[in-house]
């Protein structure tokens, strides 16, 4: 049996801690087909969890600044709306009054 290497190897890692899918591919010494996708869908399954986790570790660490965005986009958002219906008003105003 073929030994598999790759995701544990430092050669492999980064200084991020990613694993890199592509250069494990070459640790790979095996020659049955089945058993390489398997080790290369670890690999994936491997990278893919790393990145989730690192997404949630960013979104909890910044829960706060996310809803405060959310609420300053809303804000925003209403404001333009708001300044655009008076635009439209002022402009409907001027055309009542020259006669257009």
């Amino acid at each position: 049996m073929a030994e598999v290497r790759g995701w544990q190897d430092e050669s492999v890692r980064h200084a991020g801690g990613h694993v890199d899918v592509y250069h494990g591919i070459d640790t790979f010494h095996s020659t049955d087909t089945a058993y390489q996708r398997e080790a290369l869908d670890t690999l994936f399954l491997l990278d893919m969890d790393m990145k989730v986790k690192a997404i949630i570790k960013l979104i909890n660490e910044d829960v706060d600044s996310f809803g405060r965005r959310a609420e300053m986009y809303q804000n925003i958002f209403f404001r333009w709306e708001r300044s655009r219906q008076i635009s439209r008003s002022s402009k409907v105003d001027c055309r009542d009054q020259h006669g257009k």
